[in-house]
């Protein structure tokens, strides 16, 4: 069974019958009011960040690559 480290330096077992769950921070675009779509300044990606760590259930976070594409 694979290792690996998730937050705060748990140890998640990779395979069997474990599951972890995984949040994003922040997605590659913000739908801000006042200045329209927008990539995140670095203050975003803090607070995404702390929040998702303190998330009891998220066991690990990635960034959202961006992608250029706009929906």
């Amino acid at each position: 069974m694979a290792k690996e480290t998730g937050l705060n330096g748990k140890i998640l077992n990779i395979g069997g019958n474990n599951r972890y769950y995984t949040s994003l921070i922040p997605n590659p675009w913000i739908a801000d009011y006042n200045e329209g779509l927008r990539r995140p300044v670095l203050e975003e990606v803090r607070i995404n960040t702390i929040i998702g760590e303190s998330l009891p259930n998220v066991d690990a976070l990635m960034r959202m690559a961006g992608t250029g594409w706009i929906l």
